[in-house]
């Protein structure tokens, strides 16, 4: 039973571009998922759609945790960042490595 997903890509590191969306909503993040931590969003299109597969079919999602890395919060890059992982269901958390 899977609760608990942990993304990784690394600090520093060039982001991955390996995601594909399933044909089908695998049962674990439809009904047992409940926390994920993105370890360094880098704010790539295969991340956005990552996060928002995620976000639409993670029906038990309670948390979601994103690292920015290097990519301040307060920036315009992180505002956008941030405006697009928005939920108003569940907790979202952003840090930034300083």
């Amino acid at each position: 039973m899977l609760q608990v997903l942990t993304i990784h890509q690394g600090w520093g590191t060039e982001p991955v571009h390996a995601w594909t969306k399933p044909t089908n909503v695998p049962y674990c993040l439809a009904s047992q998922l409940s926390i994920v931590n993105f370890k360094v969003y880098h704010g790539t299109k295969d991340d956005q759609e990552l996060i928002a597969y995620i976000l639409q079919e993670g029906l038990a999602l309670k948390s979601i945790s994103i690292g920015f890395g290097y990519v301040r919060v307060n920036s315009k890059k992180g505002q956008r960042m941030i405006n697009f992982i928005s939920n108003e269901t569940i907790f979202v958390s952003v840090t930034s490595h300083p």
